[in-house]
């Protein structure tokens, strides 16, 4: 992740989503290892499946929301996630 790339916000939450100590919780076995680069190439993250197989994931122009639905989605789960979209809470 190089944190000067303009286009590093997507990333960024995505990052903040799965490190939030009640989803780390969730499996416990998952081992996250971050890679700081100051060499202004797009941001992407690799992940390494239980099978060995290894994902590259270029998050350049996508949202968060993208960026998890196209993690679910390859990695077999539902896009939105098992619980699915939730209704906003009335304020």
């Amino acid at each position: 992740m190089d944190p000067l790339h303009h286009d590093n916000l997507s990333i960024r939450t995505f990052w903040h989503s799965i490190m939030a100590p009640k989803v780390r919780l969730t499996n416990p076995n998952v081992r996250v290892k971050t890679e700081i680069r100051n060499d202004r190439r797009a941001p992407f993250f690799v992940t390494t499946l239980d099978d060995g197989q290894k994902l590259h994931i270029s998050t350049e122009n996508m949202s968060a929301m993208d960026v998890i639905m196209n993690f679910n989605r390859l990695t077999g789960q539902p896009q939105l996630g098992k619980a699915g979209t939730r209704p906003k809470a009335k304020i």
